[in-house]
């Protein structure tokens, strides 16, 4: 089904609430609730499903979900909170995120805050 990434994927976020439930759908546990609670019921249940289905046509042993500090400051990367790449990397998908808002929503988002 579809293109997929060949190798194994490793992704980092700065939302724990993503992480969380990325890996329970990745070891199993959420497909118990899955059942109970159909993703057309979920809270962005149509996304959800879309990565579940990728992640079961991949293989849930090959990819990996992890946090990491969103926002780092140079001061966390000398104490050791965060590493040098990962403070770069998130701050440049804050970026990407932030253009795909304005290329693609920004007009909806201002008729729905007025």
């Amino acid at each position: 089904m579809g293109i997929y990434a060949p190798r194994a994927v490793h992704q980092a976020s700065d939302s724990m609430a993503y992480v969380k439930k990325a890996n329970k759908i990745l070891d199993g546990s959420y497909d118990r609730r899955r059942r109970k609670k159909p993703w057309g019921l979920q809270k962005d249940g149509d996304l959800w499903k879309i990565w579940y289905e990728a992640a079961r046509h991949k293989s849930r042993n090959s990819i990996k979900v992890s946090w990491t500090k969103g926002h780092a400051t140079k001061e966390q990367v000398e104490q050791g909170i965060t590493t040098e790449f990962n403070r770069v990397t998130n701050d440049i998908s804050d970026k990407v995120a932030d253009m795909g808002i304005k290329e693609g929503y920004e007009e909806g988002l201002l008729e729905l805050a007025t």
